[in-house]
């Protein structure tokens, strides 16, 4: 029984990783450029070329860089994160089917899926967190002739070197943000049931490749509406020069930061600053992967 949940858990997360790395490759650049929306930098400022076809090139190459780090965190992100959550949900319904009423109750619940995921979620953070750093940190660095790629990871490394909690900086609202997916895949599991006749749960009935999109999107777009918020803290926390951070120690809490936010940048609205290349990046991003993922599940 073990080695079946363990081999079925297994090709679950190889799936998940394959199509979360195809999403990831084919949106990076989107992903780049809204992470520089929400801590105000301006694209221009990460070229500095001679020429306009120089510029150009380096414009580009600006929106990849960091590219291996994410590769590297999807691959270890994706595989933790499917590969708990199909072990949590098989768990939970093979306790279902042995209890007194199990025959009545064949799939999860919304809560339950909501418990499961969160704490994959939860799970897969302490693995992946530092790669998401890295990424972060390297999209917002300039790549000027004073600042280059080989620089600004020597920089880091530097920094790493003498704090290595840097690479958990933004944990506080991370582990908050394990709603973020929760909401997304029971948001989607939830969809799916609606739009497949006699559907079991748990991913049993198959949805077409244009099904899954769109309900990946609307799922998707669910989840990042109610957890902007922290999504945009989490990347200013993580953003935060060394200099900066020792200047403003008082600063370093999460609902500071909110706060910080609301007062300084002209209130609510602030909160929610590049929603829109958010959206735009994480919900089409996600709903590649969710089509994929049903054109390879088994």
């Amino acid at each position: 029984m073990t080695t079946t949940l363990i081999g079925r858990a297994r090709r679950s997360a190889l799936e998940g990783m394959l199509a979360s790395l195809a999403a990831v490759i084919m949106f990076y650049p989107l992903d780049t450029l809204k992470t520089r929306q929400q801590v105000a930098l301006d694209s221009s400022s990460f070229v500095d070329a001679p020429s306009p076809n120089s510029k150009l090139i380096n414009l580009v190459k600006s929106y990849y860089k960091g590219l291996p780090f994410k590769v590297a965190h999807t691959i270890i992100s994706s595989f933790v994160f499917h590969f708990w959550l199909q072990c949590g949900k098989e768990l939970l319904l093979l306790r279902k089917k042995r209890s007194r009423h199990g025959r009545h109750h064949q799939k999860l619940t919304v809560r339950e899926n909501l418990l499961v995921t969160t704490l994959s979620a939860i799970v897969n953070l302490f693995f992946s967190l530092p790669f998401d750093t890295i990424t972060t940190r390297l999209q917002i660095y300039p790549s000027s002739s004073s600042s280059s790629s080989s620089s600004s990871s020597t920089n880091l490394s530097e920094e790493v070197w003498f704090d290595p909690t840097l690479l958990y900086r933004g944990l506080q609202p991370a582990i908050l943000l394990a709603s973020n997916p929760a909401i997304h895949y029971t948001s989607f599991d939830f969809f799916k049931g609606l739009v497949v006749v006699g559907g079991g749960g748990a991913g049993e009935e198959k949805l077409t490749m244009l099904q899954a999109f769109f309900i990946g999107l609307l799922a998707k777009s669910t989840a990042t509406l109610l957890t902007y918020p922290l999504i945009r803290a989490k990347v200013l926390l993580i953003s935060r020069e060394k200099q900066k951070q020792k200047q403003e120690d008082n600063n370093d809490s999460l609902f500071q930061i909110l706060s910080s936010m609301y007062e300084s940048e002209g209130g609510f609205r602030s909160l929610f600053k590049g929603i829109g290349l958010q959206l735009s990046h994480t919900t089409l991003k996600a709903a590649f992967l969710m089509a994929v993922r049903e054109l390879i599940t088994v």
